[in-house]
Protein backbone atom coordinates (compact mmCIF):
# COMPACT_ATOMS: atom_id res chain seq x y z
CA UNK A 1 0.00 0.00 0.00
CA UNK A 2 1.37 3.41 -0.95
CA UNK A 3 1.25 5.71 2.00
CA UNK A 4 0.70 9.76 1.78
CA UNK A 5 4.16 11.34 1.85
CA UNK A 6 4.00 14.76 4.01
CA UNK A 7 7.07 17.38 2.57
CA UNK A 8 7.24 19.98 4.97
CA UNK A 9 8.80 23.47 3.65
CA UNK A 10 10.16 25.88 5.70
CA UNK A 11 9.30 29.50 4.83
CA UNK A 12 12.23 32.15 6.06
CA UNK A 13 10.09 35.13 5.84
CA UNK A 14 7.80 34.35 8.81
CA UNK A 15 9.50 31.13 10.09
CA UNK A 16 6.03 29.26 9.49
CA UNK A 17 5.46 25.44 8.53
CA UNK A 18 3.55 24.45 5.20
CA UNK A 19 2.20 21.09 4.72
CA UNK A 20 1.92 19.74 1.09
CA UNK A 21 -0.26 16.34 0.86
CA UNK A 22 0.40 14.81 -2.11
CA UNK A 23 -2.05 12.30 -3.49
CA UNK A 24 -1.93 8.82 -4.26
CA UNK A 25 -0.37 7.44 -7.32
CA UNK A 26 -3.10 6.33 -10.08
CA UNK A 27 -3.36 2.23 -9.86
CA UNK A 28 -4.26 -0.45 -12.32
CA UNK A 29 -6.98 -2.47 -11.98
CA UNK A 30 -5.07 -5.84 -11.12
CA UNK A 31 -2.67 -4.25 -8.39
CA UNK A 32 -5.61 -3.02 -6.32
CA UNK A 33 -7.18 -6.43 -6.50
CA UNK A 34 -4.46 -8.55 -5.37
CA UNK A 35 -3.67 -5.81 -2.25
CA UNK A 36 -7.24 -6.02 -1.74
CA UNK A 37 -6.77 -9.57 -1.57
CA UNK A 38 -4.04 -9.98 0.43
CA UNK A 39 -5.49 -7.99 3.46
CA UNK A 40 -9.18 -9.44 3.15
CA UNK A 41 -8.07 -12.85 3.67
CA UNK A 42 -6.91 -11.97 7.28
CA UNK A 43 -11.04 -10.87 7.75
CA UNK A 44 -12.56 -13.94 6.45
CA UNK A 45 -12.67 -18.12 6.23
CA UNK A 46 -9.84 -19.81 4.56
CA UNK A 47 -12.93 -21.43 2.71
CA UNK A 48 -14.05 -17.62 1.62
CA UNK A 49 -10.86 -16.71 0.96
CA UNK A 50 -10.31 -20.06 -1.16
CA UNK A 51 -13.33 -19.37 -3.44
CA UNK A 52 -12.38 -15.28 -3.92
CA UNK A 53 -8.66 -16.78 -5.22
CA UNK A 54 -10.30 -19.20 -7.57
CA UNK A 55 -13.26 -16.62 -9.07
CA UNK A 56 -10.77 -13.38 -9.14
CA UNK A 57 -8.42 -14.40 -12.36
CA UNK A 58 -11.57 -13.60 -14.29
CA UNK A 59 -12.45 -10.44 -12.81
CA UNK A 60 -8.67 -9.27 -12.98
CA UNK A 61 -7.66 -10.48 -16.42
CA UNK A 62 -11.13 -8.86 -18.03
CA UNK A 63 -9.79 -5.18 -16.43
CA UNK A 64 -6.47 -6.03 -16.65
CA UNK A 65 -3.43 -2.68 -16.79
CA UNK A 66 -7.11 -0.44 -16.73
CA UNK A 67 -6.76 2.45 -14.33
CA UNK A 68 -9.08 1.22 -11.31
CA UNK A 69 -10.04 4.97 -11.35
CA UNK A 70 -11.17 4.74 -15.29
CA UNK A 71 -13.59 2.42 -14.23
CA UNK A 72 -16.89 3.68 -14.47
CA UNK A 73 -20.57 1.91 -14.19
CA UNK A 74 -20.64 1.75 -18.00
CA UNK A 75 -17.58 -0.62 -17.90
CA UNK A 76 -19.34 -2.55 -15.21
CA UNK A 77 -22.21 -3.26 -17.05
CA UNK A 78 -20.58 -3.89 -20.25
CA UNK A 79 -18.81 -7.40 -18.21
CA UNK A 80 -22.01 -8.51 -16.52
CA UNK A 81 -23.42 -8.38 -20.18
CA UNK A 82 -19.93 -10.40 -21.58
CA UNK A 83 -20.15 -13.14 -18.12
CA UNK A 84 -24.16 -13.58 -19.35
CA UNK A 85 -23.44 -13.74 -23.14
CA UNK A 86 -20.50 -16.23 -21.80
CA UNK A 87 -23.53 -18.37 -19.89
CA UNK A 88 -22.81 -17.61 -16.71
CA UNK A 89 -25.78 -18.03 -14.85
CA UNK A 90 -27.42 -14.99 -12.32
CA UNK A 91 -26.10 -16.48 -9.14
CA UNK A 92 -22.50 -16.79 -10.68
CA UNK A 93 -22.95 -13.24 -12.23
CA UNK A 94 -24.05 -11.98 -8.90
CA UNK A 95 -21.26 -13.83 -6.81
CA UNK A 96 -18.52 -11.99 -9.61
CA UNK A 97 -20.07 -8.29 -8.67
CA UNK A 98 -19.81 -9.04 -5.25
CA UNK A 99 -16.67 -9.64 -5.24
CA UNK A 100 -16.13 -6.50 -7.27
CA UNK A 101 -17.70 -4.04 -4.80
CA UNK A 102 -15.57 -5.66 -1.82
CA UNK A 103 -12.38 -5.03 -4.12
CA UNK A 104 -13.92 -1.10 -4.98
CA UNK A 105 -15.14 -0.41 -1.17
CA UNK A 106 -11.22 -1.08 0.05
CA UNK A 107 -10.59 1.53 -2.96
CA UNK A 108 -12.69 4.05 -1.77
CA UNK A 109 -11.42 3.41 1.60
CA UNK A 110 -8.11 3.81 0.77
CA UNK A 111 -8.26 6.90 -1.51
CA UNK A 112 -8.08 5.40 -4.70
CA UNK A 113 -11.28 6.57 -6.28
CA UNK A 114 -14.09 8.84 -5.58
CA UNK A 115 -17.10 6.31 -5.24
CA UNK A 116 -18.30 2.86 -6.05
CA UNK A 117 -19.03 2.34 -9.92
CA UNK A 118 -20.52 -1.13 -8.99
CA UNK A 119 -23.76 0.70 -6.81
CA UNK A 120 -25.53 1.85 -9.80
CA UNK A 121 -24.50 -0.93 -11.82
CA UNK A 122 -26.82 -3.52 -13.31
CA UNK A 123 -26.40 -6.60 -11.45
CA UNK A 124 -28.82 -9.61 -11.45
CA UNK A 125 -31.31 -10.22 -8.63
CA UNK A 126 -31.02 -13.69 -7.21
CA UNK A 127 -34.57 -14.93 -6.60
CA UNK A 128 -35.93 -14.10 -3.19
CA UNK A 129 -37.34 -17.98 -3.00
CA UNK A 130 -35.07 -20.81 -2.60
CA UNK A 131 -35.85 -24.11 -4.76
CA UNK A 132 -36.04 -26.99 -2.37
CA UNK A 133 -36.74 -30.50 -3.42
CA UNK A 134 -36.75 -32.93 -0.15
CA UNK A 135 -37.42 -37.14 -0.10
CA UNK A 136 -40.47 -38.19 0.85
CA UNK A 137 -40.42 -40.46 4.22
CA UNK A 138 -41.19 -43.70 1.81
CA UNK A 139 -38.07 -42.49 -0.62
CA UNK A 140 -36.06 -42.21 2.59
CA UNK A 141 -37.11 -45.87 4.15
CA UNK A 142 -36.06 -46.82 0.38
CA UNK A 143 -32.40 -45.52 0.80
CA UNK A 144 -31.94 -47.01 4.24
CA UNK A 145 -33.01 -50.31 3.17
CA UNK A 146 -30.16 -50.42 0.56
CA UNK A 147 -26.86 -52.32 0.70
CA UNK A 148 -24.17 -49.22 0.94
CA UNK A 149 -21.32 -47.52 2.49
CA UNK A 150 -22.06 -47.75 6.27
CA UNK A 151 -20.49 -44.08 6.83
CA UNK A 152 -22.78 -42.65 3.98
CA UNK A 153 -25.91 -44.87 5.45
CA UNK A 154 -24.82 -42.91 8.80
CA UNK A 155 -24.56 -39.95 7.28
CA UNK A 156 -28.27 -40.13 5.90
CA UNK A 157 -29.66 -41.03 9.23
CA UNK A 158 -28.32 -38.48 11.22
CA UNK A 159 -29.00 -35.58 8.85
CA UNK A 160 -32.72 -37.08 8.36
CA UNK A 161 -33.44 -36.92 12.37
CA UNK A 162 -31.75 -33.67 12.91
CA UNK A 163 -31.08 -31.66 9.97
CA UNK A 164 -27.66 -30.48 10.44
CA UNK A 165 -25.26 -29.72 7.66
CA UNK A 166 -23.09 -32.46 5.83
CA UNK A 167 -19.78 -30.52 7.34
CA UNK A 168 -21.91 -30.48 10.44
CA UNK A 169 -22.63 -34.02 11.09
CA UNK A 170 -18.93 -35.27 10.32
CA UNK A 171 -17.02 -32.82 12.66
CA UNK A 172 -19.31 -33.88 15.50
CA UNK A 173 -17.37 -35.75 18.21
CA UNK A 174 -18.83 -38.08 21.11
CA UNK A 175 -18.67 -35.50 23.55
CA UNK A 176 -21.09 -33.63 21.64
CA UNK A 177 -23.83 -36.35 21.96
CA UNK A 178 -26.11 -37.13 25.34
CA UNK A 179 -27.95 -39.77 24.42
CA UNK A 180 -28.92 -40.51 28.47
CA UNK A 181 -30.47 -36.62 28.34
CA UNK A 182 -30.94 -37.22 24.04
CA UNK A 183 -29.46 -34.14 22.53
CA UNK A 184 -26.72 -33.22 20.61
CA UNK A 185 -24.88 -30.24 20.60
CA UNK A 186 -23.56 -28.38 17.26
CA UNK A 187 -20.10 -26.42 18.18
CA UNK A 188 -17.72 -27.44 14.90
CA UNK A 189 -17.99 -27.88 11.09
CA UNK A 190 -15.57 -28.94 8.35
CA UNK A 191 -14.54 -26.52 6.13
CA UNK A 192 -12.74 -26.72 2.70
CA UNK A 193 -9.90 -25.07 0.93
CA UNK A 194 -9.50 -27.09 -2.13
CA UNK A 195 -7.60 -30.38 -0.76
CA UNK A 196 -7.61 -29.01 2.51
CA UNK A 197 -9.65 -29.40 5.34
CA UNK A 198 -9.72 -27.89 8.82
CA UNK A 199 -12.40 -28.00 11.80
CA UNK A 200 -13.79 -24.63 12.56
CA UNK A 201 -16.64 -23.10 14.17
CA UNK A 202 -20.39 -23.24 12.50
CA UNK A 203 -21.14 -20.75 9.84
CA UNK A 204 -23.02 -18.74 11.89
CA UNK A 205 -23.16 -17.75 15.55
CA UNK A 206 -26.89 -19.40 15.50
CA UNK A 207 -25.11 -22.69 13.83
CA UNK A 208 -23.89 -23.56 17.77
CA UNK A 209 -27.14 -25.11 19.24
CA UNK A 210 -28.67 -28.08 20.96
CA UNK A 211 -30.48 -30.64 19.13
CA UNK A 212 -33.06 -32.29 21.09
CA UNK A 213 -32.92 -36.34 19.08
CA UNK A 214 -36.18 -38.98 19.54
CA UNK A 215 -35.50 -42.16 20.38
CA UNK A 216 -34.40 -43.71 17.34
CA UNK A 217 -31.66 -41.81 16.51
CA UNK A 218 -30.62 -43.09 20.03
CA UNK A 219 -30.21 -46.32 19.68
CA UNK A 220 -29.11 -45.68 16.48
CA UNK A 221 -26.04 -43.84 17.83
CA UNK A 222 -25.39 -46.48 20.69
CA UNK A 223 -24.88 -48.75 17.69
CA UNK A 224 -22.90 -46.65 16.22
CA UNK A 225 -20.67 -45.97 19.07
CA UNK A 226 -20.11 -49.80 19.76
CA UNK A 227 -18.53 -49.43 15.93
CA UNK A 228 -16.30 -46.58 16.60
CA UNK A 229 -12.82 -46.44 17.25
CA UNK A 230 -12.67 -42.79 17.35
CA UNK A 231 -13.29 -39.88 19.80
CA UNK A 232 -14.74 -38.28 16.51
CA UNK A 233 -18.23 -40.21 15.76
CA UNK A 234 -17.62 -40.83 12.41
CA UNK A 235 -13.73 -43.08 12.03
CA UNK A 236 -11.28 -41.69 9.63
CA UNK A 237 -10.23 -43.65 6.96
CA UNK A 238 -6.82 -46.18 7.36
CA UNK A 239 -4.04 -43.68 6.90
CA UNK A 240 -5.56 -40.48 7.20
CA UNK A 241 -3.51 -37.70 8.41
CA UNK A 242 -6.75 -36.52 9.80
CA UNK A 243 -8.50 -38.08 13.02
CA UNK A 244 -11.95 -37.59 11.43
CA UNK A 245 -13.92 -38.96 8.39
CA UNK A 246 -13.82 -36.31 5.11
CA UNK A 247 -17.17 -36.63 3.17
CA UNK A 248 -15.37 -36.93 0.37
CA UNK A 249 -17.97 -36.71 -2.89
CA UNK A 250 -21.02 -37.28 -0.58
CA UNK A 251 -23.63 -35.98 -2.82
CA UNK A 252 -22.28 -38.23 -5.57
CA UNK A 253 -22.97 -41.35 -3.15
CA UNK A 254 -26.36 -40.52 -1.91
CA UNK A 255 -27.59 -39.77 -6.25
CA UNK A 256 -26.17 -42.93 -6.44
CA UNK A 257 -28.05 -44.31 -4.04
CA UNK A 258 -30.64 -42.65 -4.95
CA UNK A 259 -30.41 -44.38 -8.66
CA UNK A 260 -30.19 -47.50 -6.96
CA UNK A 261 -33.58 -47.59 -5.08
CA UNK A 262 -35.47 -45.86 -7.72
CA UNK A 263 -35.79 -42.58 -6.41
CA UNK A 264 -34.95 -39.27 -8.26
CA UNK A 265 -31.59 -37.75 -7.51
CA UNK A 266 -30.81 -35.42 -5.07
CA UNK A 267 -27.88 -34.30 -2.81
CA UNK A 268 -27.46 -34.52 0.38
CA UNK A 269 -28.35 -31.51 1.41
CA UNK A 270 -31.86 -32.53 0.12
CA UNK A 271 -32.09 -34.67 3.72
CA UNK A 272 -31.83 -30.94 5.67
CA UNK A 273 -34.30 -29.88 3.65
CA UNK A 274 -36.36 -33.25 4.32
CA UNK A 275 -36.01 -32.81 8.10
CA UNK A 276 -37.34 -29.20 7.74
CA UNK A 277 -40.30 -29.84 5.57
CA UNK A 278 -41.51 -32.72 7.77
CA UNK A 279 -41.52 -30.79 11.00
CA UNK A 280 -43.29 -27.67 9.42
CA UNK A 281 -46.38 -29.91 7.86
CA UNK A 282 -46.89 -31.77 11.04
CA UNK A 283 -47.16 -28.55 12.86
CA UNK A 284 -44.08 -27.23 14.40
CA UNK A 285 -43.13 -23.94 14.85
CA UNK A 286 -41.35 -21.63 12.61
CA UNK A 287 -39.20 -20.85 15.29
CA UNK A 288 -38.13 -24.11 16.75
CA UNK A 289 -37.25 -25.46 12.75
CA UNK A 290 -35.34 -22.22 12.67
CA UNK A 291 -33.45 -23.25 16.26
CA UNK A 292 -32.82 -26.68 14.55
CA UNK A 293 -31.55 -25.51 11.49
CA UNK A 294 -29.25 -23.26 12.54
CA UNK A 295 -30.83 -20.30 10.72
CA UNK A 296 -29.69 -16.72 11.53
CA UNK A 297 -32.79 -15.45 10.89
CA UNK A 298 -36.90 -16.82 11.03
CA UNK A 299 -37.43 -15.23 7.80
CA UNK A 300 -34.56 -17.33 6.11
CA UNK A 301 -36.62 -20.39 7.90
CA UNK A 302 -40.04 -19.11 6.35
CA UNK A 303 -38.87 -17.54 2.49
CA UNK A 304 -36.91 -20.97 2.27
CA UNK A 305 -39.66 -23.67 3.30
CA UNK A 306 -42.90 -21.80 1.61
CA UNK A 307 -43.87 -24.29 0.23
CA UNK A 308 -44.97 -25.82 3.22
CA UNK A 309 -47.00 -23.01 3.70
CA UNK A 310 -50.52 -24.40 1.76
CA UNK A 311 -50.52 -27.46 4.30
CA UNK A 312 -49.98 -25.59 7.52
CA UNK A 313 -53.15 -23.68 6.02
CA UNK A 314 -55.54 -25.52 6.40
CA UNK A 315 -55.37 -25.90 10.05
CA UNK A 316 -56.87 -22.46 10.02
CA UNK A 317 -59.53 -23.21 7.83
CA UNK A 318 -60.18 -26.50 10.24
CA UNK A 319 -60.03 -23.44 13.06
CA UNK A 320 -62.60 -21.43 10.74
CA UNK A 321 -65.00 -24.53 10.06
CA UNK A 322 -65.08 -25.09 13.94
CA UNK A 323 -65.72 -21.54 15.05
CA UNK A 324 -68.90 -21.18 11.83
CA UNK A 325 -69.89 -24.22 11.98
CA UNK A 326 -72.90 -23.42 13.97
CA UNK A 327 -73.88 -20.42 12.11
CA UNK A 328 -73.52 -20.83 8.07
CA UNK A 329 -74.26 -24.28 6.49
CA UNK A 330 -74.21 -25.61 3.10
CA UNK A 331 -73.89 -28.82 3.19
CA UNK A 332 -70.06 -28.91 1.44
CA UNK A 333 -66.67 -29.50 3.90
CA UNK A 334 -64.60 -26.43 3.80
CA UNK A 335 -61.14 -28.27 4.44
CA UNK A 336 -61.86 -30.82 1.35
CA UNK A 337 -62.70 -28.09 -0.70
CA UNK A 338 -59.56 -26.23 0.54
CA UNK A 339 -57.50 -29.26 -0.47
CA UNK A 340 -59.30 -29.53 -3.72
CA UNK A 341 -58.55 -25.84 -4.94
CA UNK A 342 -54.47 -26.58 -3.77
CA UNK A 343 -54.31 -29.93 -6.21
CA UNK A 344 -56.06 -28.20 -9.03
CA UNK A 345 -54.18 -25.03 -8.75
CA UNK A 346 -51.15 -27.20 -9.99
CA UNK A 347 -52.47 -27.91 -12.94
CA UNK A 348 -53.98 -23.85 -13.77
CA UNK A 349 -57.61 -24.67 -13.13
CA UNK A 350 -59.39 -22.81 -10.23
CA UNK A 351 -62.67 -22.89 -8.92
CA UNK A 352 -65.52 -20.30 -9.73
CA UNK A 353 -66.05 -18.04 -7.36
CA UNK A 354 -69.87 -17.08 -8.56
CA UNK A 355 -71.06 -19.08 -6.33
CA UNK A 356 -70.64 -18.83 -2.81
CA UNK A 357 -68.46 -21.36 -0.24
CA UNK A 358 -71.03 -20.82 2.34
CA UNK A 359 -74.48 -18.98 2.29
CA UNK A 360 -76.24 -17.72 6.10
CA UNK A 361 -78.98 -19.77 7.38
CA UNK A 362 -82.55 -17.99 7.40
Amino acid sequence: MIKIKKIFERKPANNKTSVTVKSKMPKAFKEVIDEWLEFHCMEIAESTYYGYKIMSPLIRNYFSDITISDIDTLAINEFILKMKKDGLTNAAIYNYCRILKLCYNYACINNYIDFNPIDNACVPKLPRHTEVYPFSIEEVWKLLKLDYLQWVKDGVVIAFHTGMRMGEIYALKWTDIDLKQKFIMVQRAQSRAGSKVIIKSTKTACGVRRIDIDRYLVWYLQDMKKRSTSYFVFDPVEDSKYPFRIPWNLSWHVKRMCVNAGVPPRSFHALRHTHATVLLAHGVHPKIVQERLGHSDISITIMTYSHVLPTIQRAAVQVFERICGQYYDDGRDAVTVFDNLIELSQFGCYYDDSAPLIVEVS
